[in-house]
């Protein structure tokens, strides 16, 4: 009677798509439970041909692979696999596991399954197939499919795996052999294998720094295998700092991360947490800095260890910017810390930003997305008028980005005085570019504006509000002029803009023959640009506005002429828009003028910081 297994991986080399797993799943799994039992899996292997084996496989997990019994199944048909070829079709079949057309990552799901098998291939295909395996999952989440294989391979051939571990303790480093090393000679040390004891002495003696990394690091494969008590983990980590080697530094927070994983003995778990709070400070090494919030991320679960977090987070600062993937990991952990314990939070973040601006916390949209859904906006506008640097830099940029879903409490601004608000403003005014933005932070300040005494920053406020609503007609002026709250400074600006446009619109749809803004002809003069002193040659000859014709409708009109070498052409109705931003006009009109006042909002801002410090 022909199996229904046998018809599945027919189908499959055949490439036929059906429904027949689906129709025959249960007898199909009965089925393979009998040959898992009776060790008779020729009745599928004599079906399967050499260059369609690593693609049945693959198949049968995909299809398979939420049973228990499937990985079992599958790693057994691949060694009997390996054993029925010829040995020198041996180490070719098991380098076909790398060719391009093979599923990889599927066949290295059942990889520790097929490695606790029994071998006899040679010492140096082992290497280079553990090598050219760890290449391919390097920076990859699976690695950890491979390395379980490694231990496994280790603990069932000992005598291959110490003669594999000599061979690539001759070779030159990478991080793909360290890995190798620390597995087999932590597993090999852990089953007390005959050799090990002495190899362990030379290499914890020796002056070279890559042996001594090589030893420590596979001491934690020894103690997540075999649970360490206290005092000898403590001995080890006190040894590894003692030598106060940047290279060797960071296996003394990699030890405790791993252990802290692996031990089930509370008061282990306890010892670490006291260790990393002592031993955790600014000056680590990335990688140790690493590794300290990768031990935070997994021990934020137990309520009772969120001080003890916090502070090991506090003393590693700052992290450098380039650690994009330490960043990553304590985005997510920060999430946690809001979401369970959110007064936690406020008292870590405010502590962190003291000695870090987190500008790279900032291009975590998952971070910032939980952060304005769960922050207070009490504690948000306190960040905003801090007179921390990093805390106001790090409240301002999320509100610049986020001003429709961030809101400020005026109340908090009406305790701040006038120069630390003038600071605040020209800041954040800094980074403002569109003239939405601009006007949702006007509409925030508008009770503090209401209060300002210092008549010098009243009238820039002055300048400043009448030039961003001409410069955004839509964005800002609009938005503004139908605020009905506005402060007494707001309304007169809005007035005067008015007043401004409606002049403006005497010209809307007419033809033009002379016109000038203010700044051009002094920018021109001053010959700053080849743009400008083009207007002040073709001023007398034509309009100013003559390079600027196309875009009238958005300026001014509803209509558009367009230039060409006869002159201006007769002004035509628009019928669609392709923009999306608002065009700022002042800016596009005027773009020296622009610069300059961004030097000198600039100057502004350091003199206010330098007037403050001086005060304290």
């Amino acid at each position: 009677m022909d199996l229904k297994l046998c018809t599945l991986v027919n189908n499959i080399q055949n490439n036929i798509k059906n429904n027949f797993y689906e129709n025959y799943k249960n007898d199909i799994l009965v089925e393979i439970n009998n040959i898992t039992k009776t060790d008779n899996y020729d009745v599928v292997l004599n079906i399967i041909s050499d260059e369609n084996f690593y693609d049945v496989l693959t198949h049968l997990y995909c299809s398979l692979h939420y049973e228990k019994i499937i990985k079992v199944f599958l790693a057994k048909l691949w060694y009997k696999k390996l054993l029925s070829l010829p040995k020198e079709n041996q180490l070719s079949f098991l380098n076909l596991v790398l060719a391009i057309e093979v599923d990889t990552f599927n066949v290295l799901a059942v990889f520790k399954e097929f490695m606790t098998n029994k071998f006899n291939l040679s010492v140096e295909f082992f290497i280079e197939w553990f090598i050219s395996l760890g290449k391919f999952v390097e920076n990859d989440y699976c690695a950890f499919l491979f390395y379980n294989g490694i231990a496994q391979f280790t603990e069932n051939n000992k005598i291959l795996a110490l003669k594999i571990l000599n061979k690539l303790l001759n070779m030159e480093y990478s991080e793909i052999i360290h890995n190798l090393v620390s597995i087999i000679l932590g597993i090999l040390r852990v089953q007390n294998f005959d050799g090990i004891k002495e190899l362990d002495k030379l290499m914890k003696d020796t002056e070279n720094i890559t042996i001594q990394k090589y030893y420590y690091s596979s001491l934690v494969n020894t103690f997540c295998d075999n649970d360490v008590e206290i005092k000898e983990l403590n001995t080890i980590l006190k040894e590894i700092l003692d030598k106060n080697n940047k290279e060797i530094e960071s296996q003394a927070f990699f030890m405790p991360y791993r252990v802290f994983l692996s031990t089930k003995k509370s008061d282990v778990k306890d010892f670490i947490s006291e260790w990393l709070i002592t031993n955790s400070h600014h000056n680590l090494s990335d990688l140790s800095k690493h590794y300290c919030v990768e031990y935070a991320q997994r021990a934020i679960d137990n309520p009772d260890n969120i001080n003890s977090i916090n502070q090991i987070l506090i003393n590693i600062q700052p992290i450098s910017n380039k650690n994009k993937g330490t960043y990553k990991t304590l985005s997510f952990l920060l999430v946690k810390i809001l979401q369970k314990y959110p007064e936690k939070f406020i008292e870590l973040l405010e502590n962190i930003l003291k000695q870090n601006d987190l500008s790279v916390l900032l291009e975590e949209d998952y971070f910032i997305n939980k952060f304005i859904e769960k922050i207070n906006k009490t504690f948000f506008t306190k960040l905003f008028v801090s007179k921390n640097l990093n805390q106001r830099s790090f409240a301002q940029n999320i509100y610049i980005k986020n001003s429709d879903k961030v809101n400020l409490d005026s109340n908090i601004f009406l305790t701040v005085d006038d120069k630390l608000f003038e600071l605040i403003f020209k800041e954040t005014l800094l980074k403002i570019h569109y003239g939405n933005i601009f006007a949702k932070f006007i509409i925030d300040l508008n009770v503090r504006i209401n209060e300002i005494e210092n008549k010098s920053f009243k009238n820039f406020l002055d300048v400043e509000i009448s030039h961003q609503c001409i410069n955004f007609p839509h964005g800002c002026y609009e938005t503004l002029q139908n605020h009905n709250q506005a402060c007494k400074l707001v309304k007169t600006c809005i007035k005067k803009v008015t007043n401004y446009f409606d002049i403006i619109n005497k010209f809307k749809d007419s033809p033009v023959n002379s016109f000038s803004f203010p700044s051009c002809y002094d920018a021109a003069v001053k010959g700053l640009t080849k743009q400008n002193k083009e207007i002040l040659d073709e001023s007398e000859k034509a309009s100013i506005f003559m390079a600027l014709c196309n875009n009238i409708e958005i300026l001014y009109g509803n209509k558009h002429a367009h230039r060409t070498a006869q002159g201006i052409s007769d002004s035509e109705s628009f019928t669609h828009l392709t923009h999306s931003v608002e065009i700022p006009i002042l800016s596009f009109l005027d773009p020296i003028s622009e610069a300059f006042r961004s030097i000198d909002l600039n100057n502004d801002v350091l003199r206010l910081k330098k007037e403050i410090i001086d005060a304290k």
